[in-house]
């Protein structure tokens, strides 16, 4: 929940304006404070990153030899001073234990959000190439870029959006668009509620999985690639172009669903949607 956007907060027994029965905080306070974390990225092979609510952005960059997290914490309460007051409450901090010494953690830890406060943390990490990111929130969209290891992601509410990525990706999503362009490694994204879109180049026995109950699905892969096609619908058009791929065959099509075998098969390129459109096409310049 973005803290930015709330006007209004339902705040039990407190001297304010009651509209139906239920007292409502009228611009309630804000206050924020910028945070700096680094920690050592020697013999680290996996990040993980534990969040509760606001925005988490990752990227890479290749002459890092820490990792950094910039950002902000914010609260909203029903002044400027409980805000201020309460932003003492959020912990965030790199972990590393002796039982896993080849992984970080970025923890944020605060009370529940409650009709009185509302806690969040945007922030920012840069880390070395060729790490392991296991990512896990409740609230916020996540954007990794140029990550070279795998990239685990599971979201609860909010969108994922994945780019230059050149290895293994693996997102699950309740509610939220998911966007995944890789150059390299296998793509799976599963949700719930929201489309998918996803861009690959996977090895030759390689796979594109894409899976939601509502959305919209639209995969592109190279024209040479050889895997099997599974593309099902449940409410919407399924469709593939074909003619774009170097060598097709086997095509089958039932009710909202169509089979195919590209340039002899090996890997696999499955999507499933209930309610929306399919999509497959090769990537062009234009979709690359």
């Amino acid at each position: 929940m973005n803290p930015g956007v709330i006007r209004l907060l339902a705040f039990g027994c407190a001297a304010f304006a009651a509209i139906g029965g239920c007292t409502v905080i009228v611009n309630p306070g804000e206050a924020e404070e910028d945070f700096t974390l680094n920690t050592s990225a020697t013999d680290v092979e996996t990040l993980r990153v534990r969040w509760v609510n606001g925005a988490i952005v990752i990227r890479v960059d290749d002459a890092a030899t820490e990792i950094t997290a910039d950002g902000v914490m914010k609260v909203v309460a029903a002044s400027d001073a409980e805000a201020e007051d309460a932003l003492e409450d959020i912990e965030i901090a790199f972990e590393t234990t002796d039982a896993v010494p080849s992984r970080r953690t970025l923890r944020f830890e605060a009370p529940d959000s409650s009709l009185t406060k509302i806690y969040s943390a945007e922030v920012e990490v840069v880390l070395p190439a060729g790490m392991d990111l296991d990512i896990d929130t409740v609230n916020g969209p996540v954007t990794v870029t140029g990550n070279t290891g795998v990239t685990e992601i599971q979201v609860t509410n909010g969108t994922v959006n994945v780019t230059a990525q050149a290895g293994d990706t693996d997102v699950d999503v309740t509610n939220g668009e998911v966007t995944v362009i890789s150059t390299a490694g296998n793509v799976r994204a599963d949700v719930v509620n929201g489309g998918i879109s996803i861009t690959a180049e996977p090895a030759d026995d390689g796979s594109v999985v894409a899976l939601t109950n509502v959305g919209d699905i639209e995969i592109f892969v190279p024209a040479d690639i050889a895997a099997s096609v599974d593309l099902r619908g449940g409410i919407g058009q399924v469709s593939a172009e074909w003619n774009a791929f170097d060598d097709v065959d086997n095509i089958t099509s039932g009710a909202a669903r169509l089979q195919a075998t590209l340039n002899g098969g090996g890997g696999e390129v499955t999507a499933e949607t209930d309610v929306g459109t399919v999509e497959l096409d090769a990537i062009t310049a234009d979709a690359a």
